[in-house]
């Protein structure tokens, strides 16, 4: 009776697999964007309202299951510079980070292509890419929380290093050629536990960009 149960699982199962594999369509392509980055810390005085230039580059996996629904994961490695003021000083970052968000995509035909739209969780990892530290006074240290790496000689750096989570969502246009316009927006928060002596990092993301769909 087990063996009979078994087998037709089997072949259900298998029936499945060839109904979805026969009405699915994957295809693979690369973006690129321009963005507006604002990289905020939660618990400093200076709450780092501007938004700065930056860019991002990566590749994604489109998967139709029909003419209006995809699934689109991505990995996107992105990079942006800017300073924050601490005292009377200013200190310069590069912020780098690597994410995957795996967006449920909406699409319609027009023209001679098709709109699209877009919602996705991501989880990525941020980090500083410059090494450079700013020089602080002994009155300034107690400001200082953990978010700040502090050596013997007052010098000082962010510490950016941590896993974030976030969500986005997308808009553009995919011509039948496989060329896309798109712009988007996403938002994310540090992975790290709160704490009263802790900044932590959000960042909002403004970007229009360019793909293409192979």
């Amino acid at each position: 009776m087990r063996r009979i149960i078994f087998t037709c699982s089997l072949l259900i199962c298998s029936t499945l697999a060839l109904h979805v594999n026969a009405q699915t369509k994957a295809s693979f392509g690369l973006k690129l964007n321009g963005n507006m980055t604002n990289l905020r810390l939660i618990k400093m005085n200076d709450k780092n309202n501007r938004f700065e230039l930056g860019a991002s580059l990566g590749g994604f996996v489109k998967i139709e299951f029909s003419r209006n629904f995809a699934l689109q994961p991505e990995l996107m490695m992105s990079y942006t510079e800017g300073k924050i003021k601490i005292g009377g000083e200013k200190a310069k970052y590069e912020y780098s980070s690597v994410e995957v968000p795996v967006y449920a995509i909406g699409q319609f035909e027009a023209g001679n292509g098709k709109f699209f739209f877009g919602l996705a969780p991501i989880v990525g990892y941020g980090f500083d890419s410059n090494d450079a530290k700013v020089k602080i006074g002994n009155g300034e240290l107690p400001s200082l929380d953990d978010f700040w790496e502090v050596d013997s000689d007052n010098y000082i750096k962010l510490g950016l290093n941590h896993w974030y989570y976030g969500g986005a969502i997308i808009a553009g246009y995919e011509l039948q050629s496989g060329l896309t316009f798109h712009a988007g927006y996403q938002r994310t928060h540090d992975f790290r536990s709160d704490s009263k002596k802790r900044s932590k990092i959000e960042t909002h993301t403004i970007s229009l960009g360019i793909g293409y769909k192979f």
